[in-house]
């Protein structure tokens, strides 16, 4: 047991840092990792000095040989986990390719980081769409206004997963700021157009002077980031035509629906796309068959939400 005491800091020491530190450091992992078994080897040798001092004549030699056993599986248990936790830690960094981390780093430099402690810029999207229900739709109640955004890598995670093709049409409906139709225009430039469909008209107006924004901010600090044609509209998503569209977003965590299914939104989305459309929502999900259509569901993805703490993505394309 001595020497899975000594070795707790450096366990500590490495796992905190898996987290606090960039995870391109492999190196400085690899020297904390060893550091610690160095660690332990020095504790067993001083155990074994220990023994050597204190052992009585009655002691049994299994009873040493037992602890000892034990001491050396818990330290052993202990590493496994420090490595386990690095790798997959690692993994979850490195994910994202030059190209991503540069279109979210622009993208948040517009709309700020809605995931970090400073709210600011969410705090003020938020106020201005409960603000905008209250007046355009005569009530602050209409829990299908509800304004929430998600952590950019987790839609570009979801995203990706469809495999956008160059000169595909992307839609993204209840598009609010536009946060993800800009991420989506600069993340898929050869798309043949990325839309955006709101109902409410002030945070429409928010959209656009937002998205002008974020172009200027593509010419003056990113001008090797190419940009896709975009478009936003005011207007209910059931009055858009969407017969040339191949990918659909929608963040529909507090959509009304039957149990966790949006039939609506599947009745529309199944009777007006074209087959081989792919469909990604948010928490709520598709209804997967209907008198004149079908979707599969092609990936899954869970990832962390300020808002609800954990929202699940699903990716479906459409079948027939």
């Amino acid at each position: 047991m001595i020497s899975v005491l000594c070795f707790l800091p450096a366990l500590w020491k490495t796992y905190s840092g898996s987290h606090l530190v960039s995870f391109s450091s492999t190196r400085k992992h690899t020297r904390l990792l060893s550091a610690g078994i160095r660690t332990c080897r020095r504790s067993q040798r001083i155990h074994t000095e220990v023994l050597k001092a204190v052992v009585v004549p009655d002691v049994e030699v299994s009873s040493l040989l037992y602890g000892a056993a034990i001491s050396i599986s818990l330290t052993l248990g202990l590493s496994t986990l420090v490595v386990a936790q690095i790798r997959k830690t690692r993994k979850k960094a490195s994910f994202l390719s030059e190209h991503e981390k540069r279109v979210i780093a622009i993208t948040k430099s517009v709309y700020g980081d809605s995931a970090s402690t400073d709210l600011h810029d969410y705090l003020n999207r938020k106020g201005l769409a409960q603000e905008a229900t209250l007046k355009e739709l005569g009530t602050a109640k209409n829990r299908e206004m509800t304004y929430g955004e998600l952590d950019l890598a987790f839609f570009v995670r979801l995203v990706r997963s469809a495999n956008p093709l160059p000169g595909e049409s992307f839609l993204d409906i209840g598009s609010g700021s536009a946060r993800l139709v800009g991420c989506a225009a600069l993340l898929c430039p050869d798309a043949a157009t990325v839309r955006g469909v709101e109902i409410l008209q002030a945070l429409n107006d928010e959209a656009i002077m937002r998205m002008e924004k974020l172009e200027a901010a593509v010419l003056k600090e990113q001008p090797q980031l190419a940009m896709a044609k975009w478009k936003l509209e005011c207007r209910d998503y059931r009055e858009v035509s969407i017969e040339d569209v191949s990918l659909v977003w929608c963040y529909a965590t507090t959509w009304e629906g039957r149990g966790p299914y949006l039939r609506e939104l599947s009745e529309f989305l199944g009777n007006h796309l074209p087959v081989g459309s792919r469909v990604i929502v948010v928490d709520k999900r598709l209804a997967v068959t209907g008198d004149s259509f079908s979707f599969e569901l092609i990936k899954t993805i869970t990832a962390p939400n300020r808002d609800t703490g954990k929202s699940v993505g699903y990716v479906y394309r459409k079948i027939a």
